[in-house]
């Protein structure tokens, strides 16, 4: 089948057979750069070691289709900022182990805020770390994940 047709049938593709366009979805999901059509269409890993008042951070921006760039800003965050902390007990067997932010509720969180960002706002897609906290600012609003981990029993 020809491109059009499977765009249409993808529902990424709309107007009539004559002047057939591209939806934003499309835009979106399957352009190598939406920030033409979107700017800040962008996903921003920002590390803070001192702390959000400290003098240094290490940022890494990810752009690209949606899907990817989110797809890679997690495995990005899982390889460098998630820590696992082993405790043994001299009572029994079984250790405990606890992890400093549950990936689970990063990725929810995180593809939530890809999903709903404002496209009339111009900011990108930020997610701040450091040693105590990790929160996502996502136009038009931020969410903290610690309390969110606190909430869950972690």
């Amino acid at each position: 089948m020809d491109i059009e047709t499977l765009g249409r049938r993808m529902n990424v593709v709309g107007g009539p057979s004559e002047m057939a366009f591209p939806k934003n979805v499309g835009l979106l999901f399957f352009n190598e750069q939406p920030e033409h059509f979107f700017p800040a269409t962008q996903i921003d890993v920002v590390y803070f070691p001192d702390g959000a008042g400290g003098d240094h951070f290490e940022e890494k921006v990810f752009k690209g289709p949606l899907g990817r760039i989110t797809r890679d800003a997690l495995d990005y965050i899982n390889r460098n900022y998630l820590k696992e902390v082993v405790t043994k007990h001299a009572d029994r067997p079984q250790a405990e182990r606890f992890w400093n932010f549950p990936l689970a509720a990063i990725e929810e969180a995180v593809e939530n805020a890809v999903y709903h960002r404002s496209k009339e706002i111009r900011e990108p897609i930020e997610i701040r770390i450091d040693g105590q906290e990790l929160m996502l600012l996502s136009f038009p609003r931020a969410k903290s994940l610690y309390p969110l981990a606190r909430r869950a029993g972690r």
